[in-house]
């Protein structure tokens, strides 16, 4: 008899979500783009992040990642870290520098 073993939670288990973004408010200069956004992301799972153009995606991506501040709700990792240390982020367009070549 063999066993199989896998580092992907269970459907039903107790295992903390990988991220949560909670009853989040967030938004550029005074003006909000999300209102009571809330998200669960499970751990070995796969997931995407759809709409149209100025629908809130890349504030999501920011807020998860800790580069945007909530005025209001809660964003967690489920090992407790900061999410700035567990997230990464990388931008269709590089806002620095655009003239340069990656090699500059």
């Amino acid at each position: 008899m063999s066993s199989i073993s896998s580092s992907r939670p269970i459907l039903g288990s107790s295992v903390a979500p990988a991220l949560v973004l909670d009853g989040i408010e967030a938004g550029y200069d005074g003006r909000p783009v999300l209102r009571d956004f809330s998200l669960t992301l499970n751990a070995g799972e796969v997931y995407a992040l759809l709409g149209a153009n100025g629908a809130g995606k890349s504030t999501v991506a920011r807020v998860a990642c800790g580069l945007l501040p909530v005025r209001r709700g809660r964003v967690a990792v489920g090992d407790g870290t900061q999410a700035r240390t567990r997230i990464g982020l990388a931008p269709q367009d590089s806002a620095l520098f655009p003239a340069l070549s990656p090699r500059e």
